[in-house]
């Protein structure tokens, strides 16, 4: 027996313009996948499109920052001047802070893993008490924010949040 599956556009919302981003125009779904799942790609494509989810759904004060230490090799001068005034390697994709509290966002595409040293990073800022999440889709990060309490807009266009012992990231 064949599985139908039916494909769907993606709705595009933003706050940063009124025009999807190019990357946007032919991306479909599956009905049986999550909707918010990204298809194989780019890292880069994970990282706009995380970043557009973010601005549309985190709640005032919740707040994010990218951290693109990783983001290519830096000129020597440059490298050097940063590593001196303080940034350090394996710093997680994305910090999210809300309420005295923040968590660390690392984003790959499917089969990459972090490296030893966003590993040793990673573990340093769990011993702080900053939670750390890998996260392959849409569906992770969403998942990531509500396992720490981050507040969402609400708005009948989120797609996906999973309760939390009975409670939504609803406010």
């Amino acid at each position: 027996m064949q599985d139908e599956t039916r494909e769907a556009k993606i709705p595009y919302h933003s706050s940063r313009s009124e025009k999807p981003p190019s990357w946007w125009a032919n991306r479909t779904r599956k009905a049986k996948s999550s909707p918010l799942n990204i298809p194989k790609g780019r890292e880069s494509d994970l990282h706009l499109t995380v970043a557009e989810l973010l601005d549309w759904i985190l709640l005032p004060p919740a707040f994010y920052s990218t951290f693109p230490a990783g983001w290519g090799k830096l000129k020597g001068a440059t490298a050097d001047r940063l590593k001196k005034s303080g940034l350090k390697a394996g710093m997680p994709d994305i910090l999210v802070f809300y309420r005295c509290r923040a968590m660390g966002i690392e984003l790959k595409v499917s089969g990459a893993q972090p490296s030893s040293v966003q590993r040793t990073t990673f573990a340093q800022l769990q011993a702080a008490g900053v939670p750390i999440y890998v996260c392959r889709s849409i569906s992770d990060v969403i998942e990531a924010l509500n396992k720490c309490r981050v507040p969402f807009k609400c708005t009948s266009n989120v797609m996906y949040t999973p309760a939390l012992k009975g409670e939504t990231s609803c406010v």
